[in-house]
């Protein structure tokens, strides 16, 4: 019977954050936890509608967040969001899991937002998996 492979991931909520605005911290994490044996991370695909997340915002589309504060998009996201992938997988051998958050108020369809395959190219489908949450960040 071939054994099976076991899975160790780990919760990463910033890391495409990281990856625009701090690259030397994101591989510095992302160094770190392939070294002790993860071969996953999670990471929100957007966040910044609650105030905990000021300046800490990940926008695929602009929004208004809960305290009234005008989030514009990223224009590189698509470019950020590939580079992220690439750079996990090709470098440390980390596969990323994207979290779709539903939150109708940042992003309306976020499923379809992230279903656009065709923004990302196709090598890269194999470095990730999308869950859904309903969380609302």
């Amino acid at each position: 019977m071939k054994k099976r492979k076991s899975w160790l991931g780990v919760s990463y909520f910033t890391a495409l954050w990281r990856c625009k605005y701090d690259w030397p911290r994101l591989e510095q994490d992302l160094s770190f936890l392939a070294g002790r044996g993860f071969n996953y991370y999670r990471m929100l695909s957007m966040l910044g509608y609650y105030p905990a997340w000021d300046d800490l915002e990940i926008p695929p589309v602009s929004f208004t967040n809960r305290v009234g504060k005008h989030v514009d998009v990223w224009p590189d996201y698509w470019e950020q969001l590939g580079r992220l992938i690439d750079v996990a997988f090709d470098g440390y051998g980390l596969r990323t899991q994207i979290t779709i958050v539903t939150c109708s108020v940042v992003c309306p369809d976020p499923i379809r937002l992230m279903a656009d395959r065709q923004r990302l190219s196709c090598h890269r489908f194999k470095a990730f998996s999308a869950t859904q949450s309903r969380h609302g960040f």
